[in-house]
């Protein structure tokens, strides 16, 4: 599968989407599409947020525990908020907002119904 594409095609769901990051469940970038500045973290300090995130919600190691029933994680940073899915089965896809006006559940419906029109996304 093409990953950057993958990345690509979700940011056209919607303006409000900055970036998206595919993760693999060792933490290491699997794929990267976007506007923002996280295109000059290299993949250890990725590797870094990554499992800080991870940690703050409950498994630093088997991410796909910190799921459970939940369909998507949302975080609010600074400057952006993120929503954490799980992806295939050994990633997590992190779409990264551009501003704090958008509608969350009209985003998360755009994602849903863009990842299961597309083979093997969720």
């Amino acid at each position: 599968m093409d990953y950057h594409k993958v990345c690509r095609d979700i940011i056209a769901y919607d303006q409000n989407i900055k970036d998206v990051y595919i993760v693999s469940n060792e933490a290491r970038l699997v794929a990267f599409g976007g506007e923002g500045e996280m295109h000059k973290v290299n993949e250890a300090q990725f590797a870094e947020i990554l499992e800080d995130l991870l940690f703050m919600v409950g498994s630093r190691k088997h991410h796909e525990n910190v799921f459970g029933r939940l369909e998507y994680i949302h975080i609010k940073h600074r400057n952006t908020d993120s929503l954490v899915f799980p992806f295939e089965r050994d990633k997590v896809l992190c779409v990264c907002m551009k501003n704090q006006s958008y509608n969350e559940r009209e985003i998360v419906m755009k994602l849903k119904e863009g990842m299961l029109s597309l083979p093997r996304y969720v």
